[in-house]
């Protein structure tokens, strides 16, 4: 008994170039995206890095140019400790004048230290606050590109469950079905299935290789869109004989438990078709254990 075929499409031609071109530019879009992301967290990177950099060289920077101000505290403070000393030493008037002096050397001293520290930390903090505000700024961008990516994927997802659903000719329902290039696209860019897109001539000398599968094609009736061939996997050959366009053609690779591949052709002409092979996005050789 034959399989269930969709025999006919309810949206127009001008819907499907309209879906294609649509479908299209969401993926350019995604892979622009991932791509300005990567770059992103790079310069990200970058800017954790650098910071770093940045404020060694301010302290490399300072201590390179503050011997003038490190010698005039040193000299301020031994003026200090001598001015001191003498007022401990003086009586009186003098001992009141060497008191004042020593006052004065410890404030200019204060000052000395104070103006030295607010440089060093004013320098840090402009590194800092540049390499912030960067920081954000690539933050930001981070956040809206995820956010596009994932508009792109609903919509891709939206438009994708538009295309039709069919049962195959294992009688088991299949997945989203593919009938032209921009409706392939659509499923692509959804990333569910790996897919492979194949040409099959009767003429060929060898199987079609597809990934892990042989495909032989014997023979073709355009008139009715139909054909039959052999499928080549797991060293066995599965004939598919009068199967049609657009038809799911269903086996497992894998022996038992294996997993489920499926191959629709959208085009018979005269000992010629055409379509894709899709496969689970999982590793093959599981099925094998």
């Amino acid at each position: 008994m034959e399989a269930t075929t969709r025999t006919d499409n309810p949206r127009s031609g001008k819907a499907v170039v309209i879906l294609g071109v649509a479908v299209a530019a969401l993926a350019a879009m995604s892979g622009y995206l991932f791509f300005q992301l990567g770059e992103m967290r790079t310069e990200v990177a970058t800017l954790n890095s650098g910071l770093a950099a940045q404020v060694e060289t301010v302290r490399e920077n300072y201590a390179s140019t503050s011997g003038k101000h490190q010698r005039q505290i040193a000299s301020l403070q031994e003026d200090l400790a001598v001015a001191r000393e003498q007022a401990k030493r003086s009586a009186g008037t003098a001992r009141v004048a060497a008191q004042r002096h020593a006052e004065k050397l410890a404030a200019e001293l204060a000052v000395k230290q104070e103006e030295q520290r607010q440089a060093m930390a004013e320098q840090i903090a402009g590194v800092q606050q540049e390499t912030e505000t960067r920081f954000d700024q690539v933050s930001t961008d981070v956040g809206a590109a995820r956010t596009e990516i994932a508009v792109n994927r609903d919509e891709i997802s939206t438009m994708v469950a538009g295309l039709g659903r069919v049962n195959g000719d294992m009688g088991v329902m299949s997945g989203r079905i593919a009938t032209n290039a921009e409706e392939l696209d659509a499923l692509r860019a959804l990333g569910e299935r790996n897919y492979f897109e194949f040409k099959v001539s009767t003429k060929a000398d060898k199987p079609a290789r597809v990934d892990r599968v042989g495909l032989v094609l014997r023979h073709t009736d355009p008139g009715k869109s139909r054909f039959t061939m052999n499928v080549l996997a797991d060293d066995k050959v599965i004939s598919k004989k009068n199967r049609t366009v657009n038809e799911p053609i269903q086996f497992y690779v894998g022996g038992r438990g294996g997993l489920p591949y499926e191959i629709v052709v959208n085009k018979v002409d005269r000992g010629v078709i055409s379509g894709y092979m899709s496969t689970p996005k999982i590793d093959t050789t599981l099925a094998r254990r």
